[in-house]
């Protein structure tokens, strides 16, 4: 998924849904939809056992979740989603 694509999408679900634009949730998508290019860049070139991954953190109620499962839902790449308190 382009930059762009997930954001609209974003924006677009959180006009649906009556949420607030956040200006820090709308800087994580997009470092995700950064991170998401670099992962289908560097799968061109190189066959490896490590996986990149990345870990949200933040305060209760910032919307980390909303952002994570937004994100997985539109990706498409091979992935793995793990919520901090199944595997703590």
């Amino acid at each position: 998924m382009q930059t762009n694509n997930l954001m609209v999408s974003f924006l677009r679900f959180c006009e649906e849904n009556k949420y607030e634009k956040n200006k820090n949730q709308i800087k994580i998508i997009e470092q995700l939809a950064e991170f998401s290019k670099k992962k289908n860049f560097l799968r061109l070139f190189f066959k490896s056992n490590q996986k990149l991954c990345f870990y949200l953190f933040g305060g209760v109620g910032v919307g980390k979740t909303m952002i994570i499962n937004h994100f997985y839902k539109n990706i498409d790449l091979p992935k793995y989603k793990i919520h901090f308190n199944e595997f703590m």
